[in-house]
């Protein structure tokens, strides 16, 4: 029997009890002990338009709903026409395009998420054998978009989890009790019987050399990741417990250099531009994210010009005061594009709290971007879609350590000398996978810096107030573009995206826009609030440094990540309530 049990339920919008966007959650076993939607009301702030459930006798799905395309008739969990059942935090850019080839389908709904289930449909329809992961792989690698999603297919007892090739979007894991628990956010796992949130201690060690955690892992004991580009098959044992029996990984990005010609600038532009048309697709509208800087003005003048039917399109920018460089820049590029510019600024009160919001929706320590949770925070107010600029510094060599990347292998090495993590406990060697250009910017897009650290940041605090923020410079096409430039149109000395600026001449930009050097976010962005903000934190750093001795050599030198982790340990450790004050939660997790 395919179906023993449907539920759905939309939620009382005064129940609702914040602005957010989609989120998922599963469970996975014969004797399942709760129900999906008990996880996902931790997640309800990432889908305020409807919360949904569906349940059988193995496995439980549940939905928290932001709606964008597909907007009457797009409610999940979906059940297909050959009884698979999706639940997906997802943008399909290419969806019409299935819909198209795929004639003759009866559709269900005009959601996007709809393809997933019909291409599975497609190639699993006449199958006895249940598909392994990589057969998995001929139909998942059709889709073109952000993508995070379950799929329970009755037929084989099989359960389908699957991430873009990016990891835009989340998809955390946790086996526990003979049963496989699913969700966006590692915060909904709290609600598994028997099982406790624990600060993961090897995890931390190599986060704070590295910066951000590697690969498939968190900053929680037992709990994973779905590997960016990942395909796990999960099926139900003979003893009835929930068991990987597959998986499979893309091959690793790699540059390979092609020579440049003179069309070649033509070409990265254009890849750029299909790009930012293909994320303007919505039945809602669309802004941007203005930083100031090349990445997103860049996105900002394209999104324009593929928008001739909007009369102005909303870009926002945030900062802490009008004469910040970034703020400055964002301002002559919103006037020079006549967008709709709404601005903010942060102040000290504003931090405090923005600090808060940042470890708790981000489940990470970094403090020092606490601007994202306050810019995401004015989207929402009018939005539920922006672009944005992230994934232009890795492919495109924006980061001021690839001028020197033997120098930045050799500090990471340092950061695990000071930890006293011997050589042998180190995953990766450092200071050969950054001895030149493309291996570090190869591990930086392979191994976590940009699903694990830039992606996290904008997917969480974006979602955390209903908004879906999308990634241009991540589109298949520009990635593949951007693979064929050889290191010296990505950085030449001191000069960072060489291609990209020589690219950028031909849209409609301000000349010393385009050549403007890159900043980096969050210490540019506040660097009076951040710096007194730690000037009024020493008894904190002194209290993480008696409780965690092995760190205070560590601390000492970043003591920003002793405030990270003191509000990391009362948020997600203690369980602490985030509308708590700043202060007192910093005093609460470097306690005893």
């Amino acid at each position: 029997m395919v179906v023993l049990n449907r539920v759905l339920r939309k939620v009382d919008k005064e129940q609702d009890t914040g602005h957010a966007m989609c989120g998922i959650a599963a469970v996975l076993g014969a004797d399942v002990p709760l129900d999906a939607k008990d996880l996902v009301r931790h997640l309800v702030h990432r889908g305020p338009d409807a919360v949904s459930n569906w349940t059988d006798e193995w496995c439980s799905l549940a939905h928290a709903r932001l709606s964008i395309v597909g907007l009457d008739n797009g409610t999940q969990p979906m059940v297909g026409h050959h009884g698979a059942v999706l639940t997906a935090n997802c943008e399909i850019y290419n969806h019409n395009a299935i819909r198209q080839e795929l004639i003759g389908r009866s559709w269900l709904t005009d959601s996007d998420a709809e393809a997933i289930l019909a291409l599975h449909e497609q190639h699993t329809s006449g199958t006895r054998t249940p598909p392994t992961a990589e057969q998995h792989r001929a139909w998942v690698s059709r889709l073109d978009g952000m993508y995070a999603f379950t799929l329970w297919d009755p037929r084989h007892r099989q359960m389908i989890l699957a991430r873009d090739r990016w990891g835009i979007k989340p998809l955390h894991r946790v086996e526990s009790s003979s049963c496989l628990w699913v969700a966006s956010e590692a915060k909904a796992f709290r609600e598994i019987p028997g099982f406790t949130l624990r600060l993961d201690s090897h995890v931390l060690l190599e986060r704070l050399a590295w910066e951000y955690c590697l690969d498939d892992t968190t900053l929680f004991e037992d709990v994973k990741q779905v590997p960016q580009g990942g395909i796990e098959v999960w099926e139900i044992s003979d003893a009835g417990e929930a068991e990987l029996v597959s998986f499979a990984l893309p091959s690793p990005f790699s540059f390979v250099p092609l020579p440049w010609t003179d069309g070649s600038s033509t070409e990265m532009i254009s890849s750029l531009r299909s790009s930012v048309r293909d994320r303007l697709m919505a039945d809602v509208d669309v802004g941007v994210v203005l930083s100031g800087g090349l990445d997103s003005s860049l996105v900002a003048s394209l999104a324009v010009e593929a928008s001739s039917d909007v009369e102005r399109m909303t870009a926002w920018t945030v900062s802490e005061s009008e004469d910040n460089p970034d703020y400055v820049a964002a301002v002559e590029v919103a006037q020079h594009l006549d967008l709709d510019h709404r601005t903010s600024f942060i102040d000290e009160d504003g931090l405090d709290s923005a600090i808060v919001d940042l470890v708790h929706h981000g489940e990470d320590l970094d403090v020092t971007v606490a601007f994202f949770h306050p810019l995401f925070q004015e989207v929402g107010h009018s939005h539920k879609v922006a672009l944005c600029g992230q994934g232009a510094d890795e492919l495109h060599a924006g980061y001021p350590r690839y001028s020197g990347p033997s120098e930045h292998g050799v500090s990471v090495s340092t950061r695990f000398d000071i930890l006293d993590v011997p050589e042998s406990a180190r995953r990766y060697d450092s200071v050969h996978v950054c001895r030149d250009l493309d291996r570090i910017q190869c591990f930086d897009l392979n191994h976590g810096q940009l699903s694990n650290f830039q992606l996290r940041l904008v997917d969480r605090h974006s979602m955390a107030h209903g908004v879906e923020v999308r990634v241009p410079f991540l589109g298949a096409t520009h990635v593949s573009t951007a693979a064929r430039l050889g290191g010296d149109k990505r950085r030449h000395g001191a000069g960072e995206k060489v291609a990209l600026r020589a690219a950028a001449t031909h849209v409609d930009l301000p000349p010393h826009i385009i050549q403007r050097p890159k900043l980096p976010a969050g210490r540019s962005t506040t660097p009076s609030l951040l710096e007194n903000m730690l000037d009024g934190a020493a008894d904190i750093v002194e209290g993480m440094s008696s409780l965690h001795p092995h760190l205070a050599s560590f601390f000492s030198i970043e003591p920003e990540t002793a405030i990270g982790l003191a509000l990391f340990d009362a948020l997600h450790i203690r369980g602490a309530s985030p509308k708590s004050d700043f202060w007192d939660l910093a005093q609460e997790g470097c306690s005893r």
